[in-house]
């Protein structure tokens, strides 16, 4: 007979599961294996089970619920594992019959190992230990405050279990299957420093350096926000030997790859082939030979031996689909190589938070890289959750990343724009210019020169940016939607229940942010279903509170493109949300504003720009409907 703790309380005889007959039983049984090897007192039960409210025939209902167990122990051989020790009662069982104290053991056992040099024997001791494991925590089901310490400790435990397995994989070298562990399990557990050091050296193992500094500096964010203190000094080592390419700290990394420069070829020469994943539509688009551009002055591409600045985030290992979007952007990069032009060519992708805007832009921009041989740059045009970027901030950046000196900076914003335009007059550069604003903060930042290209992405459609091409982003099909669940979960998690894998897609609203973060979830619990999970998203008023994992959150997002609007469309916004109708046309808003019917069509059309609101066709009056 084996006692589980490590999910839902049971006892199983074989592959027989023993029913115990209610919550009082179990709590009681609980308690004592709990405390195995010791003699519970009857009046510590009581206070165990039923805590602050215990009936008057509490200590009779103890020995009528200890009766109950032992008959039900009894079947499966077992009727004398509970026993009456004055003054109360004792589990006697082997410690080998719990799986809370095999795992306790397991754990014991690997992280010797460990420490005696067998990392081999270790991960298969912690494997086998974590496969205990029967559910999301311990006890489920017992809901006294007995339980929730019990089972807030074996979480702990389960944790450094799991840290364990990691670090004697990382001791074994680095399997690429283990940076994804590793990046589930810091998304679930943001605020452990360990794991995230280990994510840090997994990643300059395999020759990721510049996400391995990422990763860092999003816990070292996260750690003063949440806690108003830095990282520990051993992260902080690990952040120096990052830095260092140290391998005597952080091991043997994936050894560098030397790039040859492409030829340019000569007139008349064929396309360039697409590289690995390109599809055919977009093949020639992303990767046509480039252009020269005109002659300049060497020292203009920066100081002698200065790097090109390449300011590009990473390009999500797992971006899917979008080849119309694609081929639309990397058709309008192609136009900065036209001899020709005087403007840089512009594309502004807009749409609604979390649509995956900049993913696309950095996407594309990965893919265009060889165009633009002056210098990928990418700005961050919000400063805070509430403020843009100031403009010289913004000018100053980017005249740092040309390679400028910081003491020939002006605080003068009109001496900064007129040295940024001189450097970035001739040079092709690629600039991606995310979260913006508003076309007044945009206009000084765009390059004076035709040979450049700018992808700005905005919540607003910016319809007032000269000479600009726009791109509206929506929801991907039901297909790519899926792909990319299917993806983050891994596993063959979302192909085993596509029914399921379904409706979490359709609850997410095919909404690539909250379809990430639900893919997220399922990769970090491992013990859950994707049914399980769509069953936690169909209360609409706990939606947002599930789909958040790590610094992933929908309802963040959400929160940026609120605070984008001004007081007058945010008081539209909450009133019409208020009237929770399916659509409506733009004069119901009137009333609500206590405005007039052409002030509220134009309050109802700003609040569709910012992509609060859809235009779901016309009604029998010809009036435009809207929806939230």
């Amino acid at each position: 007979m084996d006692v589980c703790l490590l999910g839902p309380v049971e006892v199983w005889d074989g592959h027989r599961r023993v029913p115990l007959n209610g919550a009082k039983p179990t709590a009681i049984l609980a308690a004592l294996v709990v405390h195995l090897g010791e003699v519970v007192s009857v009046d510590r039960l009581v206070d165990l089970v039923w805590e602050q409210q215990p009936p008057t025939t509490a200590r009779a209902l103890v020995a009528s619920h200890v009766s109950g167990l032992r008959r039900a122990l009894a079947t499966a051989g077992a009727g004398e594992t509970i026993r009456t020790r004055a003054p109360g009662y004792l589990a006697e069982l082997p410690p080998s019959r719990v799986d809370a104290r095999r795992f306790e053991k397991a754990l014991a056992l690997g992280r010797r190992m460990t420490s005696e040099g067998g990392a081999a024997e270790a991960v298969e001791v912690l494997r086998d230990a974590l496969a205990l494991w029967r559910g999301p925590e311990a006890l489920e089901g017992v809901g006294q405050s007995f339980a929730r310490i019990e089972a807030a400790r074996l979480a702990e435990l389960r944790l450094t279990a799991q840290e364990e397995r990691f670090a004697a994989e990382l001791a074994l070298g680095c399997r690429a299957e283990l940076v994804a562990e590793l990046l589930a399990h810091v998304a679930a557990n943001p605020l452990r420093e360990r794991p995230r050091g280990q994510l840090m050296t997994a990643l300059f193992r395999t020759g990721r350096v510049p996400d391995g500094l990422r990763v860092y500096e999003e816990g070292r964010d996260l750690f003063r926000a949440e806690l108003g203190i830095d990282p520990g000094p051993e992260l902080r080592a690990l952040h120096q030997a990052l830095l260092r390419a140290d391998t005597g700290v952080l091991g043997a990394g994936a050894p560098p790859v030397h790039v040859s420069p492409a030829p340019v070829p000569s007139a008349g020469a064929g396309p360039v082939p697409a590289g690995p994943g390109a599809s055919r539509d977009t093949a020639s688009a992303a990767q046509a030979a480039p252009v020269p551009g005109p002659t300049r002055p060497r020292e203009e591409s920066g100081r002698p031996g200065r790097p090109t600045p390449s300011h590009l985030p990473p390009d999500v290992a797992d971006f899917v689909g979008r080849a119309e979007q694609i081929a639309w952007a990397t058709t309008l990069l192609e136009d900065a190589a036209d001899g020709s032009r005087t403007a840089p060519a512009i594309g502004v992708i807009s749409g609604r938070s979390g649509m995956g805007k900049t993913a696309l832009a950095v996407h594309v921009g990965h893919r265009m890289s060889a165009r633009f041989p002056d210098g990928r740059l990418f700005l961050d045009l919000r400063a805070s959750d509430s403020a843009p970027l100031p403009t010289a901030d913004a000018l100053a950046r980017l005249l740092r990343a040309l390679g400028v000196d910081p003491e020939e900076l002006s605080c003068d914003e009109d001496d900064l724009l007129g040295l940024y335009r001189t450097h970035m007059a001739r040079r092709r550069v690629l600039l991606i210019l995310d979260n913006a604003v508003g076309e007044a903060h945009l206009r000084p930042l765009l390059p004076s020169g035709g040979c450049s290209a700018v992808l700005i992405t905005s919540r607003r459609r910016l319809v007032a940016l000269e000479g600009a091409n726009r791109l509206e982003l929506t929801a991907p099909s039901e297909a790519e939607a899926l792909d990319l669940l299917a993806r983050v979960a891994g596993g063959g998690r979302a192909g085993a229940e596509p029914a399921h894998a379904a409706e979490i897609v359709t609850l997410c609203g095919q909404l690539p942010l909250a379809v990430r973060i639900a893919g997220a979830r399922l990769a970090a619990r491992p013990h859950w279903t994707p049914a399980r999970l769509a069953a936690r998203l169909r209360d609409e008023r706990r939606r947002l509170d599930e789909l958040q994992a790590g610094d992933l959150e929908v309802r963040a997002s959400l929160g940026l493109g609120y605070a984008d609007l001004d007081e007058q469309e945010r008081r539209a916004l909450r009133r019409l949300a208020l009237m929770d109708l399916p659509d409506f046309p733009a004069w119901i808003a009137a009333p609500l504003l206590d405005i007039t019917v052409d002030e509220a069509e134009e309050a109802v059309e700003r609040l569709a720009d910012c992509h609060f609101l859809d235009v779901t066709g016309a009604d029998d009056t010809g009036r435009i409907r809207y929806r939230i």
